[in-house]
């Protein structure tokens, strides 16, 4: 019984280590050559539609969110996740860099994890939320992983370009000031 058990814990360790992504090279135009080249983001150009979440301070988060911001950066993230945690600080000074150029970040807890989520974020400027059913349909339920960065226009429209797995300030930092200059 001790071996099975042995065997069972190994493979979801297995599972949860091989489900954080790691840091992609960004090219100069912010896209990622690997990216590009692997993977494509499977909510490119749809519109994030009705949605009522909270936050993890209890407050509601609806879809009206990514029209306050130019662009909103969307982060889903595991708080299972090495990768997830290690690039938060990353975007919270995103997040204080970029607020006065209508850009915000916001987090998306695909675990629903609230108490060790309102541990991880307690430092942190930006908004977490809880996924609602709306928003797991529309965003958690398409990828089999995270960290993913998605950039959402103030219509509430996805971009093409997305970070799938983790990143850093730099890689974040040239893709929001490309989205930018095309607006």
């Amino acid at each position: 019984m001790k071996k099975m058990i042995l065997v069972v814990l190994s493979i979801l360790l297995v599972v949860s280590l091989i489900g954080c992504g790691e840091k992609k090279e960004i090219d100069r135009d912010g896209t990622s050559t690997q990216q590009s080249l692997e993977e494509k983001n499977p909510l490119a150009g749809q519109t994030i539609k009705e949605f009522k979440a909270k936050d993890l301070k209890g407050n509601e988060v609806t879809n009206e969110i990514f029209k306050e911001s130019d662009i909103t950066v969307v982060n889903m993230w595991g708080t299972f996740c090495p990768p997830c945690i290690k690039e938060m600080p990353e975007l919270d000074k995103i997040q204080k860099e970029f607020k006065d150029k209508k850009v915000k970040v916001i987090g998306i807890v695909s675990d629903k994890a609230v108490e060790e989520a309102k541990s991880i974020t307690k430092d942190l400027s930006y908004t977490n939320i809880i996924p609602d059913e709306a928003l797991e349909k529309q965003i958690v339920n398409n990828f089999d992983y995270v960290p993913v960065t998605l950039f959402v226009n103030n219509k509430g429209e996805v971009i093409k370009e997305f970070i799938p797995g983790g990143s850093d300030y730099e890689t974040f930092k040239k893709m929001i000031e490309g989205f930018l200059e095309k607006k």
